[in-house]
């Protein structure tokens, strides 16, 4: 069933939109952070339009279309909500709920619970891309017992991979159309780079140049769209400081390229990493001190997360050293995550099964086993990056 979703409902009701703006304005008089009130009383007229009356009219709505359903006999046997932190489809969940129908939350890619902009899974079950996220499902606010591993049709390894022959294969393109010599270095790194701090991206890319000094590599930098022509100039200065320009290469080709070119990938915390795990290409994600990223990709590919020159260049001496061994890790990852080259049509198709053959009352969670809130429950971790 394909039904359109009403939007802008909060026009319909402007006196409305008017009373609870000008409440806004008065509550942020009284909050005691100048900033945060500052920024209420500039979207006053957005948060009470789309924020507070969108929502509850929109629940309304949905509540006479389940009604009118069930008046018919056309209720569903399942609500499936993805993505399910979008309040006009986590409202499913306790309406679902009202009129007895289990709910199932699929994630379509990799969260944790780091980011407050996050909201708790209000669903009976959570789908999840891999072991490493269910186990983080709890910070969500539903039990682990009622999480399972799915996988994404989003991150899939492509039918039939090889690293190998898509590395040869991309090397030759690069080789052809950009004049890239491959021979010339006994490694090639890919750094996929981050649009955050500079002065901390800055220490981070001094310790991959430091790190990599008379080992024969040269470093393929991949920046981000959000950084600037003055930003990229600002690596090749640091790279000159090092000695080191004449071995760091922008490569202006797509990430996938990137990452089959390459040896090894670094990054701080670009999704690139699950990406590169994923193809089979070994990553190590990359740091400067103490500075932690509210997405710990190393852990979720379990991959080594280095936090100083002298460690990145014992992995890369590693990998020179036994290039067979270091690449095993790449294939380890790939062997205890099988829904990542499977896909997750299989364990869907079991799960959506279990939900409408198990006992109604066991499936769908009781009032007492829900967050209090749709959000997470602070104090939220702070992160310099």
């Amino acid at each position: 069933m394909v039904q359109p979703i009403p939007t802008a409902l909060a026009a319909g009701f402007p006196a409305l939109v008017n009373w609870i703006r000008s409440w806004l304005i008065d509550l942020a008089d009284e909050i005691a952070d100048p900033a945060v009130g500052r920024i209420l009383r500039l979207r006053a007229s957005r948060a009470a339009s789309e924020g507070i009356i969108d929502p509850l009219v929109f629940g309304k709505v949905l509540d006479a279309w389940f009604e009118r359903l069930a008046s018919e006999g056309g209720l569903p046997d399942l609500v499936a909500l993805t993505p399910a932190r979008v309040p006009s489809v986590a409202a499913f969940a306790p309406l679902a709920r009202k009129y007895g129908i289990p709910s199932l939350a699929l994630e379509p890619h990799g969260l944790n619970a780091n980011y407050a902009r996050y909201t708790n899974i209000l669903t009976d079950r959570y789908g999840v891309i891999s072991e490493y996220f269910r186990a983080q499902s709890d910070g969500f606010g539903i039990p682990i017992a009622r999480t399972t591993v799915i996988g994404s049709p989003r991150i899939i390894r492509p039918k039939g991979y090889d690293i190998a022959a898509a590395r040869t294969t991309a090397r030759q393109r690069m080789a052809s159309e950009h004049k890239t010599d491959f021979d010339r270095f006994r490694a090639n790194l890919s750094y996929f780079c981050q649009p955050s701090d500079w002065t901390h991206v800055a220490k981070v890319w001094h310790n991959i140049l430091t790190a990599t000094e008379g080992l024969d590599t040269r470093i393929f930098l991949k920046t981000h769209p959000e950084e600037a022509p003055a930003r990229i100039a600002a690596y090749f200065d640091v790279a000159r400081a090092c000695d080191a320009a004449d071995r760091v290469e922008i490569v202006e080709t797509d990430p996938t390229t990137a990452i089959e070119i390459a040896d090894i990938v670094l990054t701080g915390y670009s999704a690139a990493a699950i990406d590169a795990a994923i193809l089979g290409c070994p990553v190590v994600c990359v740091t400067d001190g103490e500075v932690d990223y509210p997405v710990a990709q190393h852990e979720i590919i379990d991959a080594p997360l280095v936090r100083s020159a002298a460690e990145l260049r014992h992995e890369v001496i590693a990998y020179l050293d036994d290039r067979a061994a270091y690449n095993a890790r790449a294939t380890a990852f790939l062997a205890h995550n099988p829904q990542f080259v499977e896909g997750p049509d299989s364990r869907l198709t079991s799960l959506v099964k279990e939900i409408l053959e198990g006992d109604r009352e066991s499936v769908i969670r009781r009032p007492e086993d829900l967050p209090t809130s749709a959000f997470l429950s602070g104090p939220h971790p702070v992160f310099p990056v």
